[in-house]
């Protein structure tokens, strides 16, 4: 049964649970009126609370007060942090998160946290981050031991470090499982991992990094199987096997990541592919030959995200995972050695070229990021042809990209909503005769070589802009920015950082001009110096202004 409120008058008042459901009804104008004349709005509402203030004694007050907290966050705390662990282990609350930060904090404190019977049941997140006094396998037994419903754990000197997978769909959910061997911090084994994984059951994401080879009766191959709630694994800079790789396979993988990795073969990934929505590799000596091994010999019919990394692998990768894949949505590809595939080195006639794009049609991707990659003008062409449905596509240090391969995107994926062209090389990114999407929405020229003219014809080739980045163009001028901002009516975010653009002068001229109606956003070089005045009269007209 909830717990009631404070009797009033002699009759029982309503329970705080149906307060609370009353609340979400609420819009933010009737929550403000009701926390100015109800003392006990907020105890009841607060369910987070960020600690900064070094005082301990002021931090028990706060926790016996907001009763209903289920995120602590301590990474900025300062104070005695032990102390403040303790506080929360003779509290009554039900915290389901909890953030530290630091040297300064003892394992035998997360032990008395977890004699919190509340505390033991409902927390699910724990980061332990920086703390050297976190030593071996013991101190993580003590928290596999305290904590049997944790979700999701970060051990280690850095926060979520394996973070790039494909357009980091996961990466705020990655976990952390050792980084001892780098900062010679956390000294976790592969029994240590072993034991944690046989403790909690209820894990659903996991990342083991650094972690040295174990001889131990208990290790990761034969307690990977305790984690039947596995979906998300990554592996960083380890051993991993073909028989480790074969157990991971009987649980019901969504997301696998394997980077820098040693003993592993592509026999071994067919053995975790079957419900794989996510797959990453990085992996200097994969090769095109392994990547057409795994899509023909793997289940990869739920895979709709992958991201490969390597050396080896060329353009013949793009095609093989194009024409293999069908329910690919994302695709990644980090290659230096990109130009020496099929497209890019054999002069394919029209007819040729059109067997081919019968072959490799593929009508589900959306997002493409090749950059990076030696991607030249005659695979550009190719894409436009087999990606109708293209919406997304980061082409950044792509330096053999010149407009003609962006015209032929253009002409072939009329859904393309953004382009990212971070250090383009030419001055001009359209020319006069392309036919650019209306879905066009987000342009970024980061440091590139555009100048006014292939910014003019930026601007009157897309009216329809509501995002562009001109960071770091060194050849645009204050002029034809001023001329991108009065014609193009449909933009509300700008990112402008330009050697010969005065920003505070340009900034003077939208508000003298009225220029203002679309822009929400102006992101400018921090050492622009704005007034008091200046600031207030675009806040006025609903624009944020920001550094860059």
């Amino acid at each position: 049964m909830s717990k009631l409120l404070k009797t009033a008058q002699g009759s029982e008042t309503i329970p705080s649970d149906c307060w609370e459901s009353a609340f979400h009804h609420l819009n933010s104008a009737e929550l403000k009126a009701v926390a100015l004349t109800w003392k006990d709005f907020l105890r009841l509402v607060k369910k987070s609370l960020n600690v900064v203030n070094p005082d301990v004694t002021l931090f028990s007050k706060q926790i016996k007060r907001f009763t209903h907290l289920k995120r602590i966050d301590l990474r900025d705390f300062q104070g005695d942090l032990d102390e403040a662990i303790r506080e929360i282990a003779r509290s009554g609350l039900c915290l389901e998160n909890l953030y530290l930060r630091g040297t300064a904090f003892e394992t035998q404190s997360l032990k008395e946290l977890g004699s919190n019977p509340n505390i033991a049941k409902n927390l699910k997140v724990l980061h332990c981050l920086q703390n050297q006094r976190f030593n071996d396998d013991n101190d993580l037994a003590v928290i596999a031991n305290s904590f049997p419903n944790l979700e999701q754990l970060q051990i280690g000197h850095k926060e979520s470090f394996v973070a790039s997978s494909v357009y980091s769909v996961f990466s705020t959910h990655v976990l952390i499982m050792g980084s001892g061997n780098v900062d010679h911090v956390v000294n976790v084994t592969e029994h240590g991992i072993g034991l944690l994984l046989r403790n909690m059951p209820k894990m659903e994401r996991l990342c083991i990094a650094h972690i040295d080879k174990s001889w131990s009766a208990i290790n990761i191959e034969n307690s990977i199987g305790h984690t039947k709630s596995l979906t998300h694994l990554a592996f960083v800079d380890m051993d991993v096997s073909d028989n480790l790789l074969m157990e991971i396979g009987k649980l019901k993988l969504k997301y696998f990541s394997v980077s820098r990795c040693r003993n592993y073969t592509v026999s071994g990934l067919l053995a975790v592919s079957k419900y794989l929505n996510v797959l990453r590799i990085e992996d200097a000596n994969i090769r095109d030959l392994d990547v057409e091994f795994l899509l023909g010999r793997g289940d990869l019919a739920n895979l709709t995200c992958t991201e490969i990394i390597s050396n080896q692998v060329t353009s013949s990768t793009l095609l093989l995972l194009l024409m293999k894949c069908s329910s690919l949505v994302d695709i990644k590809l980090t290659a230096p050695n990109f130009k020496n595939g099929l497209v890019n080195n054999i002069p394919l006639t029209i007819d040729e070229l059109a067997i081919l794009v019968t072959r490799v049609l593929n009508h589900n991707l959306r997002r493409l990021d090749l950059s990076r990659c030696s991607v030249t003008d005659r695979l550009l062409l190719l894409i436009g042809w087999v990606c109708p449905n293209l919406e997304l596509l980061d082409l950044s240090f792509c330096s053999l990209v010149t407009s003609r391969g962006v015209e032929a995107i253009f002409k072939g994926c009329r859904r393309l909503t953004g382009l990212r062209l971070r250090g383009y090389m030419k001055a001009k990114m359209i020319e006069e005769n392309s036919e650019v999407p209306e879905t066009l929405k987000v342009v970024s020229l980061e440091d590139s070589q555009i100048d006014d003219e292939g910014l003019d014809m930026i601007r009157t080739k897309c009216p329809q802009l509501i995002s562009f980045n001109l960071i770091g163009c060194q050849n645009v001028t204050l002029k034809s920015i001023k001329r991108m901002v009065k014609n193009i009516k449909t933009l509300t975010q700008l990112l402008f950082k330009c050697e010969k653009v005065n920003s505070g002068e340009l900034l003077e001229w939208m508000l003298s001009k009225g220029h203002l109606a679309s822009l929400k956003e102006i992101n400018l070089p921090r050492e622009t110096l704005l007034t008091d005045t200046q600031k207030e009269a675009f806040l006025q007209h609903g624009c944020l202004i920001r550094g860059c």
